[in-house]
Protein backbone atom coordinates (compact mmCIF):
# COMPACT_ATOMS: atom_id res chain seq x y z
CA UNK A 1 0.00 0.00 0.00
CA UNK A 2 1.42 3.54 -0.69
CA UNK A 3 -0.09 5.13 2.73
CA UNK A 4 -4.18 4.70 3.35
CA UNK A 5 -6.47 2.06 4.62
CA UNK A 6 -6.46 -1.18 2.76
CA UNK A 7 -10.23 -1.09 2.30
CA UNK A 8 -9.23 2.47 0.27
CA UNK A 9 -5.83 0.81 -1.75
CA UNK A 10 -8.66 -2.49 -2.58
CA UNK A 11 -11.37 -0.48 -3.71
CA UNK A 12 -8.99 1.79 -6.15
CA UNK A 13 -7.36 -1.38 -7.66
CA UNK A 14 -10.92 -2.24 -8.72
CA UNK A 15 -11.62 0.53 -10.37
CA UNK A 16 -8.32 0.15 -11.84
CA UNK A 17 -9.49 -3.09 -13.59
CA UNK A 18 -12.37 -1.87 -13.79
CA UNK A 19 -11.53 0.56 -16.25
CA UNK A 20 -9.19 -1.06 -17.85
CA UNK A 21 -11.58 -4.29 -18.91
CA UNK A 22 -13.81 -1.34 -20.05
CA UNK A 23 -11.53 -0.11 -22.36
CA UNK A 24 -10.41 -3.26 -23.92
CA UNK A 25 -14.40 -4.23 -24.79
CA UNK A 26 -14.63 -0.92 -26.50
CA UNK A 27 -11.79 -1.60 -28.60
CA UNK A 28 -13.36 -4.95 -29.35
CA UNK A 29 -16.56 -3.33 -29.94
CA UNK A 30 -14.59 -0.79 -32.22
CA UNK A 31 -13.36 -3.44 -33.79
CA UNK A 32 -16.53 -5.87 -34.84
CA UNK A 33 -17.82 -2.37 -36.17
CA UNK A 34 -15.18 -2.25 -38.85
CA UNK A 35 -15.16 -5.74 -40.09
CA UNK A 36 -18.91 -5.46 -40.09
CA UNK A 37 -18.79 -2.20 -42.22
CA UNK A 38 -15.96 -3.41 -44.24
CA UNK A 39 -18.15 -6.41 -45.07
CA UNK A 40 -21.20 -4.04 -45.92
CA UNK A 41 -18.89 -2.09 -48.19
CA UNK A 42 -17.61 -5.42 -50.20
CA UNK A 43 -21.44 -6.30 -50.75
CA UNK A 44 -22.08 -2.55 -52.15
CA UNK A 45 -19.20 -3.08 -54.67
CA UNK A 46 -16.41 -1.40 -52.85
CA UNK A 47 -13.58 -3.46 -53.70
CA UNK A 48 -10.88 -1.14 -52.66
CA UNK A 49 -9.55 -3.61 -50.46
CA UNK A 50 -9.98 -5.30 -47.11
CA UNK A 51 -8.05 -2.80 -45.17
CA UNK A 52 -11.17 -2.22 -42.76
CA UNK A 53 -11.42 -5.34 -41.90
CA UNK A 54 -7.56 -5.89 -41.54
CA UNK A 55 -7.70 -2.94 -39.30
CA UNK A 56 -10.60 -3.80 -37.17
CA UNK A 57 -9.03 -7.65 -36.82
CA UNK A 58 -5.97 -5.78 -35.17
CA UNK A 59 -7.39 -3.65 -33.13
CA UNK A 60 -9.96 -7.04 -31.65
CA UNK A 61 -6.37 -8.88 -31.19
CA UNK A 62 -4.93 -5.30 -29.07
CA UNK A 63 -8.32 -4.91 -27.14
CA UNK A 64 -8.43 -8.53 -25.89
CA UNK A 65 -4.88 -8.68 -24.57
CA UNK A 66 -5.42 -5.40 -22.76
CA UNK A 67 -8.38 -7.12 -21.45
CA UNK A 68 -6.32 -10.12 -20.55
CA UNK A 69 -3.62 -7.98 -19.05
CA UNK A 70 -6.10 -6.42 -16.93
CA UNK A 71 -7.51 -8.92 -15.66
CA UNK A 72 -4.20 -10.74 -14.55
CA UNK A 73 -2.48 -6.83 -13.45
CA UNK A 74 -4.58 -6.35 -9.81
CA UNK A 75 -3.95 -10.13 -8.35
CA UNK A 76 -0.76 -10.33 -9.31
CA UNK A 77 0.22 -7.06 -7.89
CA UNK A 78 1.32 -8.42 -4.37
CA UNK A 79 3.61 -10.70 -6.01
Amino acid sequence: MRGGAAAVGDFADEWVGADEQAAGRSGQVLGVLLIVLDWILLLRGAFGGLWLALIGDYIMVAAKAERQQASLAVPLRGL
